[in-house]
C-alpha cells in the first residue's frame, strides 16, 4: 500500500468516526433530557405552552431544533436567542439520522482534500 492510499484510507476512517461522533456522544451542557425533532411546517415560537402566548420568533417548514423539555399538552421548550420558548408538538417530527450510506457517501467526497 502506498502512502498516498494509506492517507486516503486514514482521512475517510477519520471522516467516518468523526461524523458517527456527533450522533452518538453527548452534547456539554446539554440536559438529561432532550429531544431533537424536525419542523413539518412554518412553526411559531411562543413564550407559553399555549396559542395563547406571544410569538417571540419561528422556525422554516424543515428546521431541525433540539428541545429541553416536553410540556404536558405536548409542547416541546427551547432557549430562542437567550428567552425561553415553546413550539407545538403538532408542528414536528421526530428527527431522522442520515444513514451510514449517506454519511459513507459524503466521506467519499472528500477523500485526497487537504485538511
Amino acid at each position: 500500500m502506498t502512502f498516498k492510499s494509506r492517507t486516503k484510507c486514514m482521512s475517510l476512517l477519520l471522516v467516518i468516526v468523526l461524523a458517527v461522533s456527533v450522533f452518538i456522544l453527548p452534547k456539554s451542557g446539554e440536559a438529561a433530557t432532550t429531544y431533537k425533532m424536525t419542523t413539518t411546517v412554518e412553526s411559531n415560537i411562543r413564550t407559553g405552552d399555549s396559542v395563547k402566548y406571544a410569538i417571540i420568533g419561528y422556525y422554516k417548514a424543515g428546521t431541525t431544533v433540539t428541545f429541553n423539555a416536553k410540556t404536558k399538552n405536548n409542547w416541546y421548550r427551547i432557549t430562542y436567542k437567550g428567552k425561553v420558548g415553546y413550539v407545538s408538538g403538532k408542528c414536528l417530527a421526530p428527527y431522522k439520522a442520515q444513514s451510514f450510506t449517506a454519511l459513507n457517501t459524503e466521506a467519499k467526497k472528500h477523500l485526497g482534500k487537504k485538511i
